[in-house]
């Protein structure tokens, strides 16, 4: 946002110019400017600034039967019945006079420069004389006496003749004379807003007939219209149809009241205490800058935000299901950030700072067009977008309405791995705007320069999601970080890797406050965002020192399994003490990393969508009966008869969600007791609710989850068998288990009541000769210390202690052998035996030409996967193997396709009788997805 002053006054500036361009404007609840056939509440007139509400003036007019018209300070001869709503005078009751003589006499009456008074009916006199109250009438009779009468009877004329209203008869003589009453129908046919308007018009003001009692009106003031419109808690819309009048929409103006909430508003971080306004030694970042006069007027005190500037790191560990934030305190210990949590006064729980990687969409149209306009603190509201832990709750409690559904973006890094040959992503805000986000790209800051946003920029979700966590980050109760660092798998490619940096980097850039870069651009150069370490070399940085582990001379070996929501990573390196190089430098121990592998379908997340997937087909019948569909699993194979059930349509996607919310305490549980059946409601093919029983085999799924878990395992095994012998000889592998995952029953079977399934995991790998390996549990969370380190927070925490200036090296064996870029990723081949023959692999170097095979008539059938299994074996019809025609048919008879790898996504294909030389004729590109 811009200072706040100037925003204030360009606000004040357009709600005058706006105000004037319309005399009157309607009074209506706030919030209600732009919904259908509002309740109006009030008018103001813009030339004075003078208001009623229709409230205020009810309850005047229902005190007062009878009221008085002040006109510039003089009581004008006439009175206001409430009842009727008819003014009365007898001002020209001087002298009798016959009806057929009231002509002349009506038409010289003037009162309020109203014209056209007339002689009441019958039933209008006599309900007027016997109303209680009347102030023209004396004693108990109900007889009426004349303005310059000090009492006595009298007679009246309607518009049939005389009336005697002392009389009880109330008989009607139509040739005899009598005084005149006159009236007037000028606020007759008016509800309190009409007559609210007449009395603003006409500068007419209302008291009691006796003049004690005074309807006092509000006013705005010019000098400060912004603060006073802001202090009446209304909107406003024009009171003529005009395209060209807007409603005014004041809780979208700034406003001094409403600066407790900036952050509040915003991001659900506490409301200011009002205090801080003014106290001296606090005082707001947006108000510096301001004039003194400004902040006399307002009794506001600015703060420089240069004041608050921190030079120390923040950490983030940017995950497929959630999110941690570790930052330094002034003393160097780290702590540990919630993100979008309801209420931030509730008791803290360690669980609350793994924040969830979720965005959810209310009002896509009020987002936007604060989002594209202003660089700096945005002022969003929480009620159009909505981040991590309420968007979680929205996403999981969902009671299947696919419109929460399409509203919520979860796992946003997964929507960072998508390319263009990727299906697009759809989001639906809840008012019903649909909005389709585009492929991530890199749209990087140049250093040192301030933002610009606009229209044009595409929505990057990514950025949105690193804009809350900045928010919460450069918390004014905190300070203004620069420094921040970020980890990634080792597989994560360069340029997948600087996209998410540069949407970090504006993100992050974008909480802080815009007085800052106004008043102190040069923090720009300072400000920085870097890829720092992998994920799981991360964690060993915080775990094996929190474990009692230390490092040795020749290394103390590590392997991490990071068993997380998306995937599980593998890592393996040594920690050992700086050598006499290295210390000469200030460093004392060194992390050496090896190699990184990983299974990209072992995730929590994951293994819950096959839960859901087998217990859906578990149930055919059922939903064949109700016309129920689901969604298949990336990696899961399609079963016979699948087309009717299986359906890329949000209720189909609703239904799995709405199944995993049942099936998730199964998946975390330490137990395996499951419900036999239970009722849940789904959404059918027509878009409605029907209610399914649904049988539920325990043993089944628990059984799917050991296996898929177990073969996992495997897979990290043969990734170690690989290493070991990069590992000093004879010295025992600390096995560091990480993730949530991690705490799974099934790991924790597998190391205490099941050992011996693990043992013969290891001799399957490494036959009788089994390395020592001590395994580590997931560090365990510690209510009474809810910053130490855990199998989730492990990796933002162990950055902090890996970041430059710290005294630990590290050293990236992976990223050196091939100039910083990751390795590549895939095993790419042809079937042998109905099993996948690897050519190309991870191990494989870059610009390196290897054969895959004879071309048969003019046809290649290129066989590629990233699967961790392929060393135990891919047959053909895994779903983690995948198939590409080749149609080759200029290839030379005899001619043998090669390939060599060129970024850890993409291959370069050449077809030749003989090993590829620089004179062959030209290759073709391949992306492995």
């Amino acid at each position: 946002m811009i200072s706040f002053e100037s925003l204030y006054k360009a606000a004040e500036k357009q709600l005058q110019e706006q105000l004037g361009k319309s005399e009157f404007w309607h009074l209506v609840a706030a919030g209600q400017a732009t919904t259908a056939n509002p309740e109006i509440l009030g008018v103001l007139q813009s030339s004075t600034g003078l208001f009623y509400t229709t409230e205020q003036l009810k309850e005047f007019m229902e005190s007062h039967p009878f009221i008085g018209i002040w006109h510039e300070g003089e009581k004008q001869d006439l009175v206001l019945e409430k009842a009727t709503q008819l003014l009365w005078s007898n001002s020209e009751a001087k002298e009798t006079v016959n009806v057929s003589n009231t002509k002349p006499i009506l038409e010289k009456i003037k009162h309020l420069d109203l014209q056209s008074w007339q002689l009441p009916e019958y039933y209008q006199l006599k309900e007027f004389a016997k109303r209680p109250y009347n102030p023209y009438r004396k004693g108990n009779a109900y007889s009426l006496t004349r303005s310059d009468s000090n009492g006595g009877s009298c007679s009246w004329l309607c518009n049939h003749g005389n009336v005697n209203t002392a009389s009880e008869s109330w008989i009607i003589y139509e040739d005899k004379p009598a005084y005149l009453f006159a009236i007037h129908t000028y606020f007759s046919k008016d509800d309190y807003l009409g007559t609210a308007v007449k009395l603003l018009e006409h500068n007419w003001q209302l008291k009691s007939f006796d003049g004690k009692n005074t309807l006092i009106l509000g006013q705005v003031n010019a000098d400060n219209l912004l603060f006073t419109i802001s202090q009446l808690g209304f909107d406003f819309i024009p009171s003529e149809e005009d395209a060209d009048l807007k409603p005014i929409q004041v809780a979208r103006l700034p406003s001094i009241d409403r600066l407790p909430e900036l952050d509040y508003r915003t991001c659900r971080l506490p409301k200011m205490e009002v205090s801080r306004l003014n106290d001296p030694e606090r005082g707001l970042w947006e108000l510096w800058g301001s004039e003194n006069e400004f902040l006399r007027q307002h009794n506001l005190v600015a703060r420089d935000p240069k004041l608050d500037v921190l030079n120390r790191a923040v950490a983030i560990d940017f995950g497929t299901s959630s999110t941690v934030v570790a930052t330094e305190n002034q003393h160097g210990e780290s702590e540990l950030l919630r993100i979008g949590v309801r209420d931030f006064y509730q008791e803290r729980e360690p669980h609350h700072y793994e924040n969830p990687t979720v965005l959810e969409f209310i009002d896509f149209k009020s987002f936007t067009d604060v989002w594209t306009k202003e660089a700096y603190r945005p002022e969003l509201n929480w009620d159009w977008v909505r981040a991590s832990h309420e968007a979680q709750a929205s996403f999981r409690g969902n009671p299947g309405d696919t419109d929460i559904l399409a509203s919520i973006l979860p796992r946003l890094k997964q929507w960072a791995l998508r390319g263009e040959k990727h299906q697009r992503v759809r989001l639906t805000g809840r008012k019903g705007i649909e909005m389709e986000l585009l492929p991530h790209t890199e749209r990087n800051p140049v250093r040192g320069q301030a933002l610009e946003v606009n229209e044009t920029d595409p929505f990057d979700p990514v950025e949105l999601y690193a804009w809350y966590l900045g928010m919460t980050i450069n918390w004014r109760e905190r300070g203004i970080f620069l420094k921040y660092y970020l980890s990634f798998p080792v597989k994560y490619p360069m340029e997948v890797k600087d996209r998410i940096l540069a949407s970090f980097r504006r993100g992050l850039q974008r909480s802080f406050p815009q007085t800052l870069i106004d008043h102190h651009p040069d923090v720009l150069q300072q400000f920085e965002v870097q890829d720092l370490a992998s994920e799981p070399a991360a964690y060993a940085a915080a775990a094996l020192p929190f474990l009692g582990l230390e490092p040795t001379d020749e290394g103390l070996p590590y392997a991490v399994f990071d068993f997380g929501g998306g995937t599980s990573d593998f890592d393996f390196g040594i920690w050992r003490w700086a050598n006499d190089e290295e210390d000469a430098l200030g460093y004392e121990s060194a992390f050496e990393h090896y190699a990184s592998s990983g299974d990209n379908f072992l995730g929590g997340e994951n293994l819950l969508e096959h839960l859901v997937y087998a217990t859906f087909q578990n149930n055919l019948q059922v939903l064949r009966t109700n016309k129920v569909q689901f969604v298949k699993p990336m990696d899961a194979l399609g079963f016979p008869g699948s087309e009717p059930f299986l359906a890329p349509t949000q209720a189909a996607q609703t239904n799995a969600v709405m199944l995993a919310a049942n099936l998730r305490p199964f998946l975390e549980s330490d137990q395996t007791s499951l419900d036999s059946q239970f009722k849940l409601d789904l959404i059918n093919s027509r878009d409605e609710k029907v209610t399914c029983e649904l049988a539920l085999d325990a043993e089944v799924l628990d059984k799917l989850l050991q296996q898929r878990i177990h073969r996992g395992l495997l897979s990290f095994l043969y990734e170690l068998k690989k290493v070991l012998p990069q590992f000093p000889a004879g010295a025992p592998i600390q096995l560091l288990l990480a993730g949530n995952g991690s705490r799974s029953r099934h790991i924790s079977a597998l190391f205490e009541n099941e050992e011996k399934i693990w043992k013969a995991l290891c001799q399957e790998v490494f036959g009788e000769d089994v390395p020592k390996i001590q395994i580590h549990k997931p560090l365990p969370v510690d209510m009474t210390n809810p910053y130490a380190p855990t199998s989730k927070t492990g990796v933002a925490l162990g950055l902090l202690q890996v970041v430059p200036g710290k005294n630990i090296l590290l050293t990236n064996h992976l990223h050196q052998a091939h100039d910083g870029q990751a390795p590549f990723a895939w095993h790419v081949g042809r079937l042998r035996r109905n099993q996948l023959e690897s050519a190309l692999t991870p191990d494989s170097g870059y610009q390196q030409w290897h054969e895959l095979g004879p071309i048969q008539q003019g046809v290649f059938y290129l066989y590629h996967s990233n699967s961790s299994r392929t060393a135990i074996g891919l047959k053909k019809g895994d779903p983690e193997l995948k198939m590409q025609r080749l149609d080759l048919h200029e290839a030379n008879e005899g001619a043998k396709l090669y390939a060599r790898a060129t970024a850890p996504n993409q291959i370069e294909l050449i077809s030749a009788t003989g090993m590829p030389q620089p004179t062959n004729a030209a290759s073709q590109t391949l992306i492995l997805e």
